[in-house]
Order: C-alpha cells, then structure tokens, then sequence
C-alpha cells in the first residue's frame, strides 16, 4: 500500500509500506480518508523533534471503517470516523477515568504518526491504518460535520479545547491569554473556541502574521509580551515552545486560575516562577491532551453549529498533494481523497 514517509530530515514523500492485519478480536483497519497536519508534524520533519528515521507521518484524520474483529460492538464496516491519535484500550482504570493520555496498556506518547518516538504505530497518511482497540478509538463521525472540518478534531482541537475549558470553568466573560509559536495551530483554535464559548482572548505571537490572523479570529493582538496584564487572566495557554514565553503566560495567570502547557518541553528541567505560582495557588496544567475523552464534548459543540473552526485552515489540498503539504511548515492543511471533497 502506499504511505507518507519521511526519510530524513525535510525530505516527505510517497513510499510503499505493507498493509496492516487485524491484530485482535478487538481491532479494525479503516481508510484515512481526510488528514490534517499538525504543529507537532511541522517540528518532525524539520528535524526539531527528533526521531528516527525513516517514518511514516500523520496522526490526525477522519477514516472510512473497513474491518472490525468479532468482539467490535460499536463501530461497523462502512460507517465514517473520526480516529483519536493516541493509542488507548478503553478499558484500564485509566482509561475509564477518561485519562486516556495514561493507557495503562500501552506505552507513554503511544501515538500514530511519530515514528520510534511513539511507538511505530504507523502514520495515518496512508491507504490503511490499524487500530488496535476500536471501540475505545473510534468515534462516528456527527451528521453535518463534514471531514475536513473534523480532520483535526483528533488531535490539534480537542488539545485547543482541553487548554481553554478546564475542567469546572466556564467561558462566559471569561479573560483568556494565549502564548503561541510553535504550536501555532492549537493556539489559533483554542482562539476560536474561546471566543465562541463567551471568552475575551488577548493573543501573542512573536510572528506579526500570526497575530494579525488571531485578531481577525476575534482576539486582542498584543504587539509585545510587556502589554500582558499579570495576574489577570482566570484561564492562560502555553503554545509557545518557549520558557520564557510560558513564564509570561504563568505570570499572567489570575488568582485561583489554571495556566496549561499544550507544547512538549525537552530540556531535563525548565525554569518555572514557583513563588509566583504560589501566592496565586494556581493549577498548572501539562502533558499531552485525553484525545478520547474530549472528542465527545468537542463533536457536540461542532454537530449543533456552536463551534465552527473552518476559519483555521489555510488550505484543503487533494490526497495526492500530501508530500508538499506536509512540507509546508507552520498552517493546518487538510488533504482529502477525491471522492470526499
């Protein structure tokens, strides 16, 4: 079959890899038929992230089922679905507590499209996917959702959503502040969401583009790092990939309030205003997202027309173009097969 390799560094194009078989009673194997790319992929072929190669990218798509095992009860052959980009059994103590980020059954990072760094799993830019535990995985794709809506909805949106609603909190007059950068995708999203939910979104970008794209999705484009208010905002977001970026964000934080961290940072230790922290007995939030478990809130909004995220994409690009779109660098491009756009 075919798939999307990365063979070095900055090098992204069209191999042919073997089909995958059903792995359990529990599994399925379904088409990919829409991908996105996302801010993580941009860091993996730039060679900012490394893992070896060669590898086979992608980790977020909406996929055609075409095979269940016999213990599969939820999802059947032909039905359209949105696959979570996080390997998770669905039935660990982890797991049911809707922590699936923490599978007790597989191990840490277990995702779709990183290669040896998490797990050689495969990539979803492919004719093909395993998915090893499909009723846990899978979710049916709402009616009106179209795919190249939802095709970051395993990854990029439901992260977006978990860093502007914290678990408790409502949007509603609420002051949120973004630091982006590297993960410039998920803080453009998590701009949308916010603002759709009721919130005021006050928006940093080192990259003036990338600001003036937050301000015409509703935020207060702020010039420099300086404008930001400390101790003012209940709800801040880290997206930045950058220490000091995430001690403003920290810094900003309100009372009481919940800062979260949606980038990786790689260094052994990372400097953090503790003190600062502590006066405000604020939550700290960091690690990856529960993909899963936050599709489901994430679908509702988007199938009653409350969350219309289209605005984020830069591009929708025939299935064939996936080698340059993945090339791309920074922006959310959907590739998608033909017969579905």
């Amino acid at each position: 079959m075919r798939e999307l390799q990365v063979s070095r560094v900055g090098s992204v194009d069209w191999a042919t890899g073997e089909a995958p078989r059903l792995s359990s009673r529990a599994a399925a194997r379904v088409q990919p038929i829409a991908v996105a790319t996302c801010d993580f992929d941009h860091l993996l072929v730039s060679g900012a992230m490394r893992t070896a190669t060669p590898f086979v990218i992608g980790h977020e798509c909406v996929a055609k089922v075409i095979e269940v095992g016999d213990d599969v009860r939820h999802i059947t052959v032909g039905q359209l679905v949105i696959v979570s980009f996080q390997i998770s059994c669905g039935s660990c103590d982890m797991c049911r507590r809707g922590r699936t980020t923490s599978c007790e059954r597989v191990p840490w990072l277990s995702c779709y499209g990183l290669g040896t760094l998490g797990g050689s799993w495969g990539g979803v830019v492919a004719d093909e996917l395993l998915v090893p535990y499909a009723d846990a995985m899978l979710v049916p794709l709402p009616t009106g959702v179209s795919v190249v809506d939802a095709a970051a909805v395993s990854c990029n949106i439901t992260d977006a959503y978990r860093c502007v609603v914290p678990p408790g909190t409502t949007l509603t007059g609420a002051r949120v502040f973004i630091a982006s950068g590297a993960f410039r995708n998920i803080a453009l999203y998590a701009t949308v969401i916010a603002r759709s939910l009721g919130a005021h979104v006050d928006f940093y970008d080192p990259d003036s583009r990338v600001r003036a794209r937050a301000e015409s999705l509703g935020a207060r484009s702020l010039e420099t790092p300086a404008e930001v208010e400390p101790s003012t905002y209940g709800i801040t977001v880290d997206a930045s990939m950058d220490p000091k970026l995430l001690t403003v964000a920290l810094n900003a934080t309100a009372p009481a309030g919940t800062c979260t961290a949606s980038t990786m940072y790689t260094e052994e230790a990372t400097p953090l205003p503790l003190l600062n922290m502590f006066k405000r007995a604020l939550t700290f939030r960091t690690g990856q997202p529960d993909a899963r478990n936050d599709m489901v809130p994430v679908l509702k909004l988007m199938s009653e027309g409350r969350l219309d995220l289209s605005a984020v994409i830069d591009e929708v690009l025939p299935w064939d173009d996936a080698p340059s779109a993945f090339r791309r660098g920074h922006g959310k491009h959907i590739c998608v097969r033909p017969e579905y756009i």
